[in-house]
């Protein structure tokens, strides 16, 4: 159950493989997004542009 991964930073690394199977194949295993990647989509939706923009200037996000 161990496979090779693809870390953006890290690079290539050894990883637990999924342990659920779909029709006798398992499921992928993919890293997530770095931190903060998402912020402003996840974010976007409660604060305006404005505040997003003086959150980013101010290093908060």
């Amino acid at each position: 159950m161990m496979q090779t991964l693809e870390h953006r930073e890290f690079g290539a690394y050894r990883g637990l493989s999924n342990p659920i199977k779909v029709d006798n194949q398992r499921l992928s295993t993919d890293c997530g997004a770095g931190l903060g990647a998402d912020n402003a989509a996840i974010l976007g939706g409660e604060l305006g542009v404005e505040d997003l923009e003086g959150l980013a200037a101010r290093g908060i996000i």
